[in-house]
């Protein structure tokens, strides 16, 4: 999806800014599905902006539409929108697109399997779930997730919500048969008590937590401080965190190159933009200078070339 399909979609009434009078106007859940053009035209998920960047102003997440929508024609309907499942991200392939996603609040509030019991009687289910998420080519600082919005029954909602590696275990009773005998009256044994031994159970061994590994812990470095840069709150204390990160170094797997550079963007960002995390350096620009041509000159990265133009 381009960038204006995406500025356009921003200018549509969704989300909460139709009236609830006007969803009235449709009869099914399926109706607003289509004609809200939830998705592609042709069923597949459709891409929400969910992070506008560091110069958002008053823009609202897209991501949020979706449920927006569905809960005024729930109202409309005389009903109440509810959560009946909370979303695994279970479409989404990608670690790292499943970890950065899972930070937005603008992602989380949104996706699942919600349900609404209209006062008619009718109920339906709709299912919100991410497939992936990425960056706009037109404009880097602007991330997008692609959602895919479909209606289910209570059976289908159950079966793709179910818990994973679950098993039920169920036991069966064996009845013992009955074997009828002679009554036979033991004789009385004096009765001896014997001194109870108090067994004390051995100490259970402790189970040591999994250790993080450095590419994971680079990864998570690198999201909170650029969830908190983004943010504009505690911008010197994300600065720092994406320094921390970006000094682990380059991993050769499917996510430490990404991580790396994206850090080492964002360090320049703070070098250039932050002057509490100016201060830290005798010479900030140059210091962002180079760590800037040493990303230029792994890849071909366009913030990283447009950044090291606007120091030349």
């Amino acid at each position: 999806m381009s960038m204006m399909t995406i500025m356009m979609y921003g200018c549509v009434s969704t989300g909460g800014k139709l009236s609830t009078d006007k969803f009235k106007n449709y009869t099914s859940v399926h109706e607003l599905i289509v004609k809200q053009a939830f998705n592609q035209d042709d069923g597949t998920a459709k891409e929400y902006v969910y992070d506008w960047g560091a110069h958002a102003g008053n823009k609202t997440p897209q991501s949020l539409h979706p449920k927006q929508d569905l809960n005024s024609y729930c109202q409309a309907k005389g009903g109440t929108l509810t959560l009946l499942h909370k979303s695994h991200l279970a479409l989404v392939k990608d670690t790292w697109s499943k970890r950065l996603l899972e930070t937005y609040g603008a992602v989380k509030q949104g996706i699942g399997a919600y349900q609404c019991k209209q006062s008619d009687g009718l109920q339906w289910i709709v299912s919100i779930e991410p497939t992936s998420e990425r960056k706009l080519q037109e404009n880097k600082d602007v991330r997008v997730v692609s959602l895919l919005v479909k209606e289910m029954t209570m059976d289908e909602a159950k079966k793709v919500y179910a818990e994973k590696n679950k098993n039920n275990s169920s036991t069966t009773v064996v009845k013992q048969p009955v074997v009828t005998t002679h009554k036979v009256i033991p004789a009385k044994v004096p009765e001896v008590k014997k001194e109870e031994k108090t067994v004390v159970p051995p100490p259970e061994p402790v189970k040591e937590a999994p250790k993080e590994t450095i590419q994971q812990q680079q990864q998570r470095l690198y999201l909170s401080a650029r969830r908190d840069f983004n943010r504009g709150t505690s911008q010197l204390a994300a600065c720092n965190q994406a320094e921390r990160a970006h000094n682990l170094g380059r991993f050769y797997n499917a996510s430490g190159p990404s991580v790396y550079v994206e850090s080492g963007v964002l360090v320049a960002k703070c070098l250039t933009t932050v002057s509490a995390y100016q201060k830290k350096f005798n010479q900030p620009k140059a210091r962002a200078k180079s760590i800037l041509q040493n990303i230029v000159s792994m890849q071909n990265h366009t913030i990283a070339k447009h950044m090291l133009q606007q120091l030349q």
